[in-house]
């Protein structure tokens, strides 16, 4: 009986400790399904917030650890994407979000800025109708048409010194590119949202970083 007791009080620490870890990943999980409607409309934007996190996390304990910028690309933690589930929609675009999330975030880190993302995201969810649901299923490739677009544009006016546009875009000329019967209204609002958080992604580490590269 004596030779027992230790090991169920360690069976319950174990335990315990478990269950903590669930309840830690539960919070997640639930922190980016809950915070905004637009990890739910948008499985390229819950992917790009996954990689921004784990991103800034590795940039900043490459700093910490005094070690040198390590290209982004190489790292196994860009190559494969991690925290996807089936119910978050395609897996695809998911990792297309995560890896632009995680280039942005590691260069974040190494650039000595604040974790920005959920200001970011913030930014771009204002412009998403309230109470929209996932009935669009064009909403997600649409949004991360407009965060390419505006990295593009982001990285353009950083090289060429020009100062940050916030004007919102006319969205009308890329039209072409939703899907079949579209509504220009439902397109516009989604490409938009991605617009704003590529736009500030490639403007500011193209302006206050040297070592970030766009692909």
């Amino acid at each position: 009986m004596n030779a027992s007791a230790p090991r169920s009080k360690w069976t319950v620490v174990i335990a315990i400790v478990l269950l903590s870890g669930f309840s830690i990943a539960q919070q997640r999980e639930d922190w980016h399904l809950q915070r905004t409607e637009l990890f739910a409309k948008s499985t390229f934007a819950h992917g790009y917030m996954h990689g921004y996190e784990d991103g800034f996390h590795v940039g900043d304990l490459d700093v910490q650890m005094g070690r040198s910028y390590r290209d982004v690309k190489c790292q196994e933690k860009f190559k494969k994407p991690a925290g996807f589930k089936a119910e978050f929609g395609k897996k695809g675009l998911f990792d297309d979000g995560y890896r632009k999330g995680f280039q942005v975030g590691y260069t974040d880190a190494f650039a000595g800025r604040n974790f920005r993302a959920v200001q970011l995201i913030q930014q771009s969810s204002t412009v998403l109708k309230q109470g929209s649901t996932r009935e669009n299923r064009d909403f997600d490739s649409a949004f991360q048409q407009g965060y390419e677009t505006g990295q593009k544009k982001g990285l353009e006016d950083g090289r060429s010194a020009a100062a940050e546009n916030a004007a919102p875009l006319q969205c009308e000329e890329h039209l072409a590119k939703g899907g079949a019967g579209e509504p220009k209204a439902d397109y516009c609002e989604a490409f938009r949202g991605g617009y704003q958080l590529g736009y500030s992604d490639g403007f500011a580490n193209q302006r206050d970083s040297s070592v970030f590269a766009q692909k």
